[in-house]
């Protein structure tokens, strides 16, 4: 007889607790919270629709730019075909379009390190741009006051699927 052992594992793109389930030294598939078995290649996101589990991400933390101009960029960005997001960017004025290219050229570079095959099918499922910490400087202002001022940093995140 087969021991059956249920892992227990968190997963952050799926609601509720997933259990990995090994037969042995073998991984059988996923089995849900209440032991349902659940497809084995698909996961649910965050909005509860299912997509492949294979995710290629980018990071660029501490970037020298506010969130909320990089935002922006990341708004027209999401959702679209990576070499399409590339050449959205590369038509932009701004200063964090330039970044955000870089951190999707990085994300596809990763899934071409990995070997995919269908390089040119990935999309932009996720483009984060969060706030960082801030550097804190003082200016001096007039009756031996001081204003501080606050240069902004930012974490900017993608992942293509």
């Amino acid at each position: 007889m087969k021991q059956v052992r249920f892992l227990k594992t968190f997963r952050p793109w799926h609601v509720g607790v997933v259990y990995d389930v090994l037969e042995g030294d073998r991984w059988t598939g996923y089995r849900g919270p209440k032991g349902v078995p659940q497809d084995t290649a698909r996961d649910l996101t965050r909005d509860g629709v299912c997509r492949d589990a294979v995710v290629f991400r980018a990071q660029h933390h501490y970037a020298r730019i506010s969130a909320r101009k990089v935002r922006a960029m990341a708004e027209l960005v999401r959702g679209k075909q990576a070499d399409e997001a590339l050449n959205i960017l590369r038509y932009q004025p701004h200063r964090g379009a330039r970044m955000l290219e870089k951190v999707i050229k990085s994300a596809l570079g990763n899934a071409e390190d990995l070997r995919t095959r269908n390089i040119g099918q990935l999309r932009v499922v996720d483009a984060r741009v969060d706030g960082g910490p801030m550097f804190k400087r003082m200016r001096p202002r007039a009756r031996g006051m001081a204003h501080i001022i606050k240069k902004r940093t930012s974490h900017i995140r993608v992942e293509l699927e």
